[in-house]
């Protein structure tokens, strides 16, 4: 529900928000980075043959957390990503 209504937002801004008696908590955002979840974001090598360590392998909460470097990473998010499976669950996934 909280996605449907964060892409609502993005297409009407004018729209009000949430009424706050319909929650009983309060609404945060999942992510510091809310459009990685919409738009076209595309693979990219990490500039100068460098590696970066892959953000969903070292913040998953789906499985154990590890350390993986990868040459890859989302020009538009600017995060270092393993291509697969990772690309796909940070860009599809509220949480990871």
């Amino acid at each position: 529900m909280l996605n449907a209504h964060a892409l609502y937002q993005t297409q009407n801004p004018e729209k009000g928000t949430i009424p706050q008696n319909v929650t009983s908590k309060k609404i945060k955002p999942m992510t510091k980075n809310p459009e990685r979840l919409t738009g076209r974001h595309f693979p990219a090598l990490v500039p100068h043959n460098k590696v970066r360590r892959c953000i969903v392998c070292s913040q998953t909460k789906l499985q154990a957390k590890k350390r993986s470097e990868s040459r890859y990473m989302c020009g538009k998010c600017n995060v270092g990503l393993c291509v697969q499976p990772c690309f796909e669950v940070y860009h599809t996934k509220q949480t990871f």
